[in-house]
């Protein structure tokens, strides 16, 4: 039996293998275009350049640095989790076909369902009494070996 009854792409050519690489690259650097693109936006509407170490930031007050940089130093230590949160969620929203306003609306109803359903668990483990605490173990005594003796060197 051959290979040839294999399923694979042994059926095409080099180049529709390296065209189909190379469309896939470009799609992917014009997908991380704009993801790069859109994060820049929403950086410089935080105003995220005014904590920035990047000089041409500063001067153009706007996002003109690494973004990547930017969304691990910055991003994730001066924006609160809620407000990270409130993002996603709106964003989710408005991929799902809602409108800009009750994306908005419905992400801060949840974020406060949320909560509440926080503070619910939060009081009803404060209510509940905690676990009594295992007893300590008992220390370990060791004894000295039994029938050791100082060692000593053969004498000759």
């Amino acid at each position: 039996m051959t290979d040839r009854n294999r399923i694979d792409d042994d059926d095409e050519s080099p180049q529709a293998k390296k065209r189909k690489r190379e469309e896939f690259e470009s799609a992917r650097a014009e997908s991380d275009r704009e993801r790069d693109h859109a994060r820049r936006k929403m950086f410089t509407a935080f105003r995220l350049w005014t904590v920035c170490p990047d000089k041409r930031c500063a001067r153009a007050k706007v996002c003109s640095g690494d973004v990547e940089a930017c969304l691990n130093e910055r991003w994730f230590v001066c924006i609160s989790d809620e407000t990270r949160t409130m993002l996603s969620k709106t964003f989710q929203l408005l991929s799902d076909g809602m409108s800009p306003h009750e994306a908005v609306a419905a992400a801060h109803a949840d974020i406060a369902q949320r909560k509440k359903l926080v503070a619910e668990l939060d009081a009803r483990q404060a209510s509940t009494p905690a676990a009594p605490a295992p007893p300590a173990p008992a220390p370990i005594r060791r004894s000295a070996p039994v029938g050791h003796c100082a060692r000593v060197r053969g004498l000759v």
